[in-house]
Formats: structure tokens, C-alpha cells, sequence
């Protein structure tokens, strides 16, 4: 299967010893929801903390498309799927929850060991 890496790094699968590459997706552009700026609640010290956004729409044209497996971020799969744009493509992001991410000896994450699909 190949895909089109909408997210703006690549993407890097790992075998499921977290060791071993299997593939690195590279990025051939950038997908993005087009979201309204949460409003400030408080701040602690230099924090400020403010409400989630409002998700306005994506930036995206699916049908200048020409594979049709395309990895996108979870947030932007999700409004994808809301607008029925999964009928149109198969969306997938990568997996950062506790079965999937691969950390480096920092905790950053630095890959995943499966994607997920966002159809019906």
C-alpha cells in the first residue's frame, strides 16, 4: 500500500521491538485544520491557559490527490471524517497512543508501530 504523508514531518514505523525501522514516510506537504484561536481563561506566571479551539475547516483539496492512503494528523482525520471526506479518501494517522508510539530515552516521540484508519 502506499501513501501520501500530509503531516508536516515524516513519518517513521517501527517493528514492534521499537528498535527496528521498517519504513519512513516522508512528508510531501501539509494538511491542516483551519481552526479559531481558543480565548485566554487565566494565566499561571508566563502560562497562559485558554479554551480549546474552534475547528473552522481544513485546508485541503482532495481531489488534487493522486493516491488516495493519505496520513494526516488525528485532529485533522477527524474533522475529515465529519465533513465526509473519507468517501472520498482513506485516512490514516499515526498511532501516539500507548500501543503504538516509539519514544526515544528522552520521551519524545519518535515514531509509531502502526497507523490509524479512519473509515467507517
Amino acid at each position: 500500500m502506499e501513501f501520501t504523508n500530509l503531516c508536516p514531518h515524516d513519518i517513521v514505523i517501527y517493528d514492534k521491538d521499537e528498535k527496528t525501522i521498517l519504513e519512513t514516510i516522508p512528508s510531501i506537504g501539509y494538511a491542516r485544520v483551519i481552526e479559531e484561536q481558543g480565548s485566554p481563561l487565566i494565566s499561571f506566571g508566563s502560562i497562559q491557559i485558554v479554551s480549546p479551539p474552534k475547528y473552522m475547516g481544513l485546508d485541503f483539496h482532495p481531489t488534487k490527490l493522486t493516491k488516495k492512503n493519505v496520513i494526516v494528523s488525528a485532529i485533522f482525520a477527524k474533522e475529515a471524517v465529519k465533513v465526509q471526506y473519507h468517501h472520498l479518501i482513506k485516512f490514516f494517522s499515526p498511532d501516539t497512543g500507548p500501543n503504538g508510539v516509539v519514544r526515544n530515552e528522552k520521551g519524545e516521540i519518535i515514531g509509531t508501530k502502526q497507523l490509524i484508519y479512519w473509515g467507517e
